[in-house]
């Protein structure tokens, strides 16, 4: 098993990796091409949003053919996962329709993850707008994280997609805090879209994984 699922973690980091490198070049080579693929409904947000529905159609595919109980809850809370992505990244049909989204506390909410920004900006203003102790709180909880990955990483080479989905909340986690207007770099917004995009492939591929050893192609 382990074997066959080192192949598969490494497709997606090669995958990942070339995402950055590749895009990071374009950046620099191209600057007038920019607007073709940063900002909303761009090229590298739609892949995304593409990630996030393939994770969610994918998911009802295989469900009817899940076997195990553990999979199949797991491929559940996956594919709403994708379908809750999909939906962050057309913002709820708020550009296609035209919709009137609410705004709280000076924010527009057409997405769940505007209520980590203004937690994040409430908690900025408690901290004394201090950048270094907000960011140091934000690196501890990766840390934790990171630390508990290492600590069950047997249980979860048991069941691989649990180590895709610790993928999926990490990147997107940072993209979240990229995206906090803490940070004024124009660059680093290449790479919150490509944290974001890279997040929802992470649940393409845990998709992948169950499916791989439910038909024992990972034995």
């Amino acid at each position: 098993m382990e074997m066959d699922f080192r192949q598969l973690f490494t497709c997606f980091l090669e995958i990942m990796l070339g995402s950055f490198i590749l895009m990071s070049i374009v950046y620099i080579a191209f600057p007038q091409s920019r607007v073709l693929y940063i900002g909303e409904d761009m090229l590298i947000e739609n892949t995304g949003a593409l990630f996030f529905l393939t994770t969610f159609l994918l998911g009802l595919l295989f469900l009817p053919n899940q076997k195990g109980e553990k999979g199949f809850k797991a491929l559940i809370i996956i594919t709403l996962f994708g379908l809750i992505g999909f939906l962050e990244e057309i913002s709820y049909g708020e550009r296609i329709f035209n919709l009137n989204m609410p705004h709280y506390f000076g924010v527009k909410f057409d997405a769940i993850h505007d209520l980590f920004h203004v937690a994040s900006m409430e908690l900025y203003e408690l901290l004394g707008n201090s950048k270094i102790i907000l960011i140091s709180i934000f690196i501890t909880v990766l840390i934790v994280l990171s630390l508990a990955l290492l600590k069950y990483k047997n249980r979860l080479l048991q069941h691989p997609y649990f180590l895709f989905l610790f993928l999926s909340f990490v990147l997107g986690f940072v993209a979240s805090i990229i995206d906090l207007v803490l940070f004024d770099k124009k660059w680093l917004f290449l790479f919150e879209e490509l944290l974001e995009m890279n997040a929802a492939l992470a649940l393409v591929f845990a998709v992948l994984s169950i499916f791989a050893l439910d038909s024992e192609k990972i034995e």
